[in-house]
């Protein structure tokens, strides 16, 4: 049985703060259900700069728990974030930017568009 896909992605402003805190949106898509959660939120640390990284894992996190199935694949285009997931125990796998569905929604701007999202 071909496993469940899940396509994860993330977005964030400051992300090269030196503030200490970013905000941003992560999401997780399901092609085979059509389903897209989307979620906006914030992360503070003192000692990260670079939080786009630490938004990618919490897309990866979210994409694992919308399904309790262990035939599942999680896809995500952040390499950093991949390695941390499967540090986690997640089934995570790397592929590039434009293979990314959940990606390509977040370009498209909302899930009315999701449609554009190229299906296979």
């Amino acid at each position: 049985m071909k496993p469940l896909e899940i396509f994860c992605d993330a977005t964030c402003e400051g992300w090269q703060s030196t503030q200490g805190k970013a905000k941003g949106k992560i999401i997780a898509f399901i092609p085979k259900r059509n389903k897209l959660i989307e979620k906006e939120f914030e992360i503070k640390n003192t000692t990260l700069r670079q939080f786009i990284n630490r938004f990618e894992l919490e897309a990866i996190r979210m994409g694992d728990k919308l399904s309790k199935s262990k035939n599942k694949v999680i896809y995500s285009d952040s390499q950093i974030a991949v390695g941390w997931a499967k540090k986690e125990g997640i089934n995570c796998v790397w592929l590039p930017r434009e293979e990314n569905k959940a990606g390509q929604i977040l370009e498209y701007g909302n899930q009315t568009n999701k449609d554009k999202v190229a299906i296979k």
